[in-house]
C-alpha cells in the first residue's frame, strides 16, 4: 500500500528558511572596509618572490654624485651592473683620478626577506641532508 506524502511541512519550512536567510543577510555588515584594511595581495607577491628567487638588495647609481669628485659615468655603471667587465672605465673628467661612485641600495621588504629565509631554511639541507632540494 502506497503512502501519501504531505508537502505542507516542506513548504512551511522552506518559507521559514527564506525569511530567516533574508533577515540574516540584512544583518551582515559591509565588509569592504575590512577587505581594504587587510589587503594581503602585495605582501603575498613579495613573499613568493623571495621564496622562489631569494631576497636580494637592489643597487642603483645615485643621481647625486656630488660627494664623489670623479666617479664613473652612469652609462658605464649600467653596463657593468651585470658584473661583467664593461671595458675601460669612463670618467666624467677623463684626466683626473677615478673615485668610487655613490651607490644607492634598496633593501628587500619584510615579506620578501621572510620568503628568502624560508627558501634558505629548506634548501640548506640541514633538515634532510640527502634531499635533492639542497642543490636547488
Amino acid at each position: 500500500m502506497a503512502t501519501e506524502q504531505d508537502y505542507g511541512p516542506w513548504i512551511i519550512g522552506g518559507a521559514a528558511f527564506l525569511l530567516l536567510a533574508k533577515y540574516g543577510l540584512d544583518q551582515v555588515p559591509d565588509l569592504t572596509t575590512v577587505q581594504n584594511k587587510a589587503n594581503i595581495v602585495p605582501e603575498t607577491g613579495e613573499f613568493l618572490s623571495g621564496l622562489f628567487s631569494g631576497a636580494q638588495t637592489e643597487y642603483y647609481y645615485h643621481p647625486d654624485q656630488s660627494g664623489s669628485p670623479n666617479p664613473p659615468t652612469r652609462r658605464w655603471w649600467e653596463l657593468d651592473v651585470a658584473g661583467v667587465d664593461a671595458g675601460p672605465i669612463e670618467l666624467i673628467v677623463g684626466t683626473d683620478v677615478q673615485t668610487s661612485p655613490i651607490i644607492g641600495a634598496i633593501p628587500p621588504g619584510k615579506a620578501e626577506t621572510l620568503g628568502g629565509n624560508v627558501r634558505s631554511f629548506f634548501t640548506e639541507g640541514k633538515i634532510f641532508p640527502q634531499t635533492p632540494l639542497g642543490d636547488w
